[in-house]
């Protein structure tokens, strides 16, 4: 663990400095990476594709994932905070999409589980962000229109449940879709793990 916490620090640092595309910090690969850390199943050298595939079959009864809000924090401030940027990586990653990560990197149970679980911490800070949000709104209109009357309070309460703010709405939206998709994928992943996992990201859809 102190060994990832000195990693999680550097690619903080470094993020923090020259995260401003892609191509200067791949955002997808280095998460990859530092998961892979906290998985101890890197770095492994001279690492070939059938030793890869050797090592995925092996971490498969090592569900558990490790490091995670450490991870999630220090990627989240090296990006400056965008949760929505961390999403797209992840899925990048579960759907096997991201330069420099082989299939058999990425396909283990372990690993999948790792990053599921790195998934559902950011999917838990998005939600209180839009929640934070939707709450402000909400709380700025009561005040102009009714100035703290039980009946403007009445009014926030239904702006809340409603969503009326279009862009947090689709914002929401698009997180209650990616809590489900997430939970089939940990389904998937079959064990105690994987189905508390599903459960987690279940509930939070419901709660969105």
């Amino acid at each position: 663990m102190q060994h990832l916490h000195a990693v999680c620090s550097a690619v903080e640092e470094l993020g923090t400095c020259i995260s401003s595309n892609e191509g200067t910090f791949p955002l997808a690969f280095v998460a990859f990476r530092l998961e892979q850390v906290a998985a101890e199943v890197w770095p492994r050298p001279h690492m070939t594709s059938s030793s890869a595939r050797s090592m995925a079959v092996g971490c498969d009864n090592h569900n558990k994932a490790f490091g995670t809000p450490l991870i999630v924090s220090s990627l989240s401030r090296s990006c400056n905070g965008s949760v929505l940027a961390l999403l797209r990586a992840y899925e990048l990653l579960l759907g096997r999409h991201v330069a420099g990560v082989s299939d058999a990197e990425v396909s283990s149970t372990r690993m999948r589980h790792q990053l599921l679980a790195g998934l559902f911490m950011q999917c838990s800070m998005a939600a209180e962000e839009l929640s934070g949000v939707q709450l402000g709104l909400a709380a700025d209109d009561s005040y102009d229109a009714g100035h703290g009357t039980p009946e403007s309070l009445l009014r926030t309460s239904t702006k809340l449940a409603v969503g009326t703010d279009p862009t947090t709405a689709r914002q929401m939206g698009y997180l209650a879709e990616a809590c489900e998709r997430f939970a089939l994928e940990a389904h998937r992943l079959g064990g105690v793990a994987g189905e508390e996992l599903a459960k987690s990201f279940d509930d939070l859809r419901r709660r969105l």
